[in-house]
């Protein structure tokens, strides 16, 4: 039989606040009936590495993180209208 005891208050622990940081490029050109736009977006630009999930189990691993922020990423695009 298996019984959870609940060590803290709901909500006791949270995570610290993330901020992160994204920035989009584009360029729209023009020719003829022909729209073309370029584009780029940079992903968490800072590179931050927050904590977004940690282990909550009693033994030796108990808070340590399981998951973090996806890391930096670059995606290119191009949007056409004809």
């Amino acid at each position: 039989m298996t019984q959870s005891v609940l060590a803290a208050a709901s909500g006791t622990y949270r995570y610290p606040w993330q901020n992160l940081f994204d920035l989009r490029f584009s360029k729209i050109i023009r020719s003829g009936g022909v729209k073309i736009e370029p584009t780029a977006d940079l992903f968490n630009v800072f590179n931050s590495s927050a904590v977004t999930s940690q282990v909550n189990t009693i033994g030796p691993s108990l808070l340590r993180p399981s998951g973090i922020t996806f890391a930096r990423m670059l995606r290119l695009g191009v949007h056409g209208t004809f």
